[in-house]
């Protein structure tokens, strides 16, 4: 009777087992990411509703589209102002941004002029990013203008170019 009842007892656990290991196996053909990582929309769950793929608070199309970051060149060389090279961004690091208006100017057949400005899109200034010391156009890695007019990276010290 002892038999019995171990053999039961072991049939049972390996059926549970077997059972547990066939609700876990996912269903090829209802995959939700391929080998690459990229994420595709679940289309058999009602709009609205998050799948069990998606976190709460998310959506299929929000893990699908990216940012888009956007660089429009307003100017070359702005006439009667005292800005030059005028850029808008949307939805960009300053850096990607002032890349892009870089690239912009140069496929326009221009240069960069000073004082050069990447504004956002309110129209807002948020960074000038070549600027005019004492009558010259500074370099991008100019920091600040000294008091004679210089200007200095921030790194290199001397008279013109007192520390801060």
């Amino acid at each position: 009777m002892r038999s019995l009842v171990l053999i039961t007892g072991v049939v049972f656990a390996l059926f549970a087992l077997y059972a547990c290991t066939l609700e876990s196996t996912p269903d090829p053909g209802n995959a939700t990411s391929g080998a690459s990582g990229d994420v595709s929309a679940d289309t058999s769950a009602p709009a609205g509703e998050a799948t069990a793929d998606e976190s709460l608070g998310t959506t299929s199309d929000a893990l699908v589209t990216p940012a888009s970051c956007s660089v429009t060149l307003n100017f070359c060389d702005r006439p009667s102002s005292p800005i030059g090279t005028d850029c808008t961004e949307s939805g960009c690091t300053l850096s990607a941004a002032i890349s892009a208006c870089k690239s912009i100017v140069a496929s326009k057949g221009c240069s960069v002029h000073c004082n050069a400005v990447m504004r956002n899109s309110a129209g807002t200034i948020i960074d000038t990013w070549r600027f005019t010391c004492g009558g010259t156009c500074c370099s991008e890695a100019t920091q600040y203008c000294g008091p004679q007019g210089a200007c200095c990276d921030g790194i290199h010290f001397n008279s013109a170019c007192p520390p801060l």
